[in-house]
């Protein structure tokens, strides 16, 4: 059985401990803040009164986590130190745990999950504002590293194309609150061309059930998994 959960926001502990014993695989649609101390934490962009350093780093110092967990990057990460591993993704930085490349598809308990991660920014996706810490090290915290590019959206749709019927879109970001009316165009676009059974993303820190495009929304608690079935279940009693 595979679960989602999206804004844990480094309370690993409590995603764990939320989590039902069936559960055998965790697929986390961003903002899961993989912090292992206070410079990881000075990593992410974001205004200071909003970081803790969460227990993220009890993981990383036993050098595993107990379910195997697939991590989207969100917009509230520290970038610098997963850039590498999200580069070459899926890379597994610690046993059972697996950093995803910006975008892809992935078959996890026999669904079949095409993904984009990050939230979407004009100046970066039509101005080409792009983040990339190999050029200039001062964009270490930058608030460019939290946006998708027009590559990644490229090579979500290249990787779904190869794929017969995609049964979820994974995204951080909630299309129907992109604020950017270019925004949800481009995730019509992205929808209209992989074609999901339905959407999950995180964001909001609140349920949501709704559609965008044609497509059901499963948009995720704050922190707290839910089940594959619990999903299905409340699209199938929810008249949308």
């Amino acid at each position: 059985m595979l679960a989602f959960a999206a804004d844990i926001h480094g309370e690993w502990r409590r995603l764990y401990e939320n989590l039902p014993q069936e559960v055998e695989a965790v697929f986390i649609c961003g903002d899961a803040e993989m912090v292992r101390s206070e410079e990881d934490l000075a990593l992410i962009p974001a205004p200071k009164k909003h970081l803790k350093l969460g227990d993220f780093h009890f993981f990383w110092e036993r050098g595993e986590v107990p379910v195997p967990t697939y991590v989207l990057l969100g917009n509230h990460e520290p970038y610098l130190w997963l850039w590498e591993h999200e580069k070459n993704g899926p890379t597994e930085v610690i046993k059972n745990l697996w950093v995803l490349a910006r975008s892809g598809v992935i078959e996890l308990c026999g669904l079949k999950i095409a993904y984009l991660g990050r939230v979407f920014a004009p100046t970066t996706y039509f101005e080409g504002r792009v983040w990339n810490p190999e050029k200039d090290k001062r964009s270490k915290k930058s608030k460019l590293a939290s946006r998708f590019t027009p590559e990644d959206v490229e090579r979500l749709i290249s990787e779904a194309a190869k794929v017969e019927d995609v049964d979820v879109l994974a995204l951080h970001e909630n299309p129907n609150y992109c604020k950017d009316a270019r925004g949800r165009e481009v995730y019509r676009n992205i929808v209209e061309l992989v074609r999901p059974k339905l959407i999950i993303c995180g964001h909001m820190h609140r349920l949501l059930l709704e559609t965008f495009s044609g497509v059901p929304i499963f948009g995720l608690p704050y922190g707290i998994p839910v089940t594959w079935q619990k999903i299905e279940c409340s699209m199938e009693n929810t008249n949308l």
